[in-house]
């Protein structure tokens, strides 16, 4: 239930407007850090697109969509948001805020009747935040790599609901007492997700089409489904921080 981009870089450049050969400077520039950032990451692509005035004056892929076929990236490549979505997740929660839908002081269980009540009361603030207490996944890189592969199986589990992913927290105790320590938690999220679902009425899917990508005339970002056909749409890589590439 991920909406579909990846590790997609957009800048935006501000100010006076580029001569012919400013730009050919500039477009250069952006050419050689981009290949340097594919070599020093170890990702397996990069897409770039830099804006001026509303107008596009920059945009590129290097490296491949799928390596094992040598399907080389383009413009048109499309990738998984992954942990981008937050931003969706949390700019639909303030949207329901605005509209006096959903209260940041609002307890979780208020919405998501699946995430037991905890020792301390979790709000949505909190999880917006990352101050419920909530952990996040494990470094992969710390875990031996048979254990490893168990927890990527986990991660990568299709899911078609937003109850079912909490299963595999739900029951575990808090990191620390909520708003007293802060850390990035994206089991925070999924539990947000449950509890915008429960506001609004509707799957996160029709929730988000229907507060962020159909405001911001995002035709191109759809439901990340495994098993659906989406044209363009990039092989996924797990990059680990010895530059190794994983294809959960």
């Amino acid at each position: 239930m991920k909406p579909v981009l990846k590790s997609i870089a957009i800048m935006s450049v501000c100010g006076a407007a580029f001569s012919a050969a400013n730009a050919i400077d500039v477009t250069h520039e952006i050419q050689e850090k981009m290949a340097k950032h594919l070599s020093d990451s170890g990702v397996a692509s990069l897409q770039v697109a830099v804006a001026q005035n509303g107008n596009m004056i920059f945009e590129e892929a290097v490296g491949y969509a799928n390596i094992e076929n040598q399907v080389l990236a383009t413009s048109k490549t499309i990738y998984r948001t992954a942990s981008i979505s937050k931003w969706f997740s949390a700019s639909a929660a303030m949207r329901l805020v605005e509209q006096r839908r959903l209260s940041l002081d609002a307890e979780v269980q208020q919405y998501c009747t699946a995430f037991p009540k905890k020792e301390y009361k979790i709000t949505a603030k909190q999880l917006l935040t990352h101050t419920s207490g909530l952990r996040h996944y494990p470094d992969l890189e710390k875990i031996p790599e048979h254990e490893r592969n168990a927890i990527l199986l986990g991660i990568m589990t299709r899911y078609t609901d937003r109850v079912a992913p909490l299963e595999s927290f739900k029951e575990e105790a808090l990191q620390f007492e909520p708003e007293t320590d802060w850390n990035y938690s994206s089991h925070g999220y999924r539990l947000l997700g449950c509890m915008l679902e429960g506001v609004s009425g509707k799957n996160y899917t029709e929730l988000m089409q229907q507060q962020i990508f159909t405001p911001s005339n995002m035709a191109l970002t759809v439901d990340d489904d495994a098993w659906a056909i989406i044209p363009n749409r990039a092989s996924e890589y797990r990059a680990m921080k010895s530059k190794t590439l994983y294809c959960p």
